[in-house]
């Protein structure tokens, strides 16, 4: 898609989104059977139905590509990283870090006075 405009940026965002909107309408219409059939068997009636995008303005003419993605399955993942166990804290350190950054800062404001 050639974006040629006076605008400038704006016209060209304007383009992106018009191609953008054009090509996750052509997708679903293509789609739209599947995710139908999908969604009437599955036990709660849902589906999860994701567009994503990628534009590209490192040359010339934009490239925008977009993508589709439906599942019939569902997943769920949380991932947390906890402190080592065996490894002590720094809490006695930085709280007299704090203490001693307060009386530096109290000091310079009394003695600026």
């Amino acid at each position: 898609m050639s974006v040629k405009s006076k605008g400038g940026s704006k016209a060209k965002d304007v383009n992106v989104c018009a191609a953008i909107l054009d090509a996750i309408e052509t997708l679903w219409n293509k789609h739209a059977p599947d995710i139908h059939r999908i969604r009437q068997e599955s036990e709660d009636k849902a589906i999860v139905v994701n567009f994503s995008n990628n534009i590209d303005c490192s040359e010339s003419e934009p490239m925008v590509t977009t993508r589709i993605r439906y599942s019939e399955s569902f997943t769920d993942k949380i991932t947390n990283r906890l402190d080592d166990p065996n490894q002590g804290t720094f809490t006695e350190i930085t709280e007299a870090a704090e203490k001693a950054m307060k009386a530096e800062k109290k000091s310079a404001s009394e003695s600026s006075h």
